[in-house]
């Protein structure tokens, strides 16, 4: 959970997580040694395993339990509960962690907003609440919310949008049509025409009938010297930031999904598209049109040909190619065979 961008609504206490999640405070109580006191326990924040804190909410599916030692704050763990020891952990049973979690985030968080006096600077509006740097340059039509940061040598376009609390560096060029939400973006940054950047991700529970879409607490955060090309898209996290490394390109086109992590130097050619919470490692190449599958890790210094669809992991210094992926080497054999097999058929 980014706190520049979301809080709660209200103080939440584990009683009235467990009145939203019609759990009884009996079965809480069960699990968590008999202690009311418990009941009245203020969560801060909510968090993935790798960020918890004390104060904050997660969750966890049984796949995840290979060391619950190491699990902070509090925790909505799938029940049955009987084999499991917590070690004095916090724990709410739920027979859908992942759907109760991201049902309280869309119940109880909520962006930061702040209303604000608008000033009117070639035809567009400036939140008087922000602040711009030195040599600042705005087109017409443009639009910048409450508490922005803006620095030195920054030109923004027409009709451009920027939401409430970004931070935007110096020399940092935001071309016509940008849209950009929940996003941190460092210094000497090109962002082209008609990209979003930082709006919810797509998330839902599949097989529900009318699933609401989860709201997105995480945000974007561009490093130092980024280039992205024009019609792009890249969604804020679910929990944690999706996150552009320095040095990146990204051509036109291009989709990256929420909790993405895309290691520094890498460049993504047009229109690529990577599944929610894929990382890439420091100087990763994918050539136009490459897919990747949701949960995948590439390693660093790897190279994926263009058009290839990626639905498993692979190691530092891989070449990559075919559908499904695999070494380039070996998918390159495959198409000599069937090449030489056709031609017999021929």
């Amino acid at each position: 959970m980014n706190k520049l961008f979301f809080k709660l609504e209200t103080d939440l206490y584990i009683k009235s997580i467990l009145v939203y999640l019609n759990i009884s405070e009996e079965l809480f109580l069960k699990y968590n040694n008999e202690d009311t006191n418990l009941l009245d326990f203020k969560i801060n924040q909510f968090s993935s395993l790798s960020t918890s804190s004390e104060d904050s909410l997660v969750f966890v599916n049984k796949s995840n339990l290979n060391d619950k030692r190491d699990i902070k704050g509090v925790s909505l763990i799938k029940i049955p509960l009987n084999e499991y020891n917590f070690y004095n952990n916090l724990v709410i049973p739920s027979e859908n962690p992942k759907l109760d979690f991201c049902n309280l985030i869309n119940k109880f968080c909520t962006k930061k907003q702040k209303t604000s006096k608008m000033l009117n600077i070639n035809n567009s509006l400036i939140s008087d609440k922000s602040i711009v740097g030195s040599n600042f340059t705005i087109g017409d039509f443009s639009k910048i919310e409450a508490n922005v940061k803006i620095g030195n040598d920054v030109i923004i376009g027409n009709n451009v949008s920027i939401s409430c609390n970004c931070l935007i560096g110096n020399n940092v060029h935001i071309m016509d049509g940008v849209c950009i939400d929940c996003s941190i973006i460092g210094d000497n940054v090109t962002i082209s025409q008609n990209t979003v950047i930082g709006k919810n991700g797509f998330g839902f529970h599949s097989g529900t009938p009318n699933s609401d879409i989860y709201f997105h607490i995480g945000a974007v955060v561009i490093g130092d010297n980024v280039f992205i090309g024009s019609n792009c898209n890249v969604d804020r996290g679910h929990i944690d930031d999706t996150v552009i490394g320095d040095f990146v390109r990204i051509d036109n086109q291009v989709h990256i999904a929420h909790n993405c992590k895309i290691g520094k130097n890498s460049i993504l050619a047009g229109k690529s598209a990577i599944s929610g919470s894929v990382e890439l490692g420091n100087n990763v190449i994918l050539a136009g049109d490459v897919g990747i599958a949701d949960n995948i890790f590439i390693g660093s210094n790897s190279l994926i040909s263009a058009g290839t669809k990626v639905f498993k992991n692979f190691p530092e210094n891989s070449k990559i190619g075919g559908y499904p992926a695999r070494s380039l080497y070996d998918w390159q054999k495959i198409q000599v065979k069937l090449n030489k097999m056709l031609s017999k058929i021929r």
